[in-house]
């Protein structure tokens, strides 16, 4: 009896001690930060999707775009650094993916 009311006391105390020590401790601790600075955009961005190839007769990798013109890949970036695009990323796959980036313009 009296060792069952000795482990019911130190269940007790360890119990009291997890609960106290998950309470916040300062007013503010358990409230969920307000987001301080919204940066806004600063960047736009544009994709191209195309099949691309080697030329086997001037060696030189064209693309067929989805509209279905066909245009070397030289060409198809200096077009889009006409209007201020400039490449960001090419993926590979199946089809070439070609992401170009500018400062976002309101």
């Amino acid at each position: 009896m009296k060792r069952s009311y000795w482990i019911g006391l130190l269940v007790l105390i360890l119990a009291v001690t997890a609960i106290s020590g998950c309470k916040p401790k300062a007013k503010d601790a358990g409230e969920i930060p307000a987001i301080e600075k919204i940066v806004p955009q600063t960047v736009e961005y544009l994709t191209i999707t195309a099949r691309c190839g080697w030329d086997q007769s001037t060696s030189d990798l064209v693309c067929m775009l989805q509209d279905g013109h066909q245009t070397y890949i030289g060409d198809l970036i200096t077009n889009q650094a006409m209007h201020g695009w400039e490449l960001n990323t090419i993926a590979h796959g199946e089809a070439d993916v070609f992401v170009f980036q500018r400062p976002y313009s309101k």
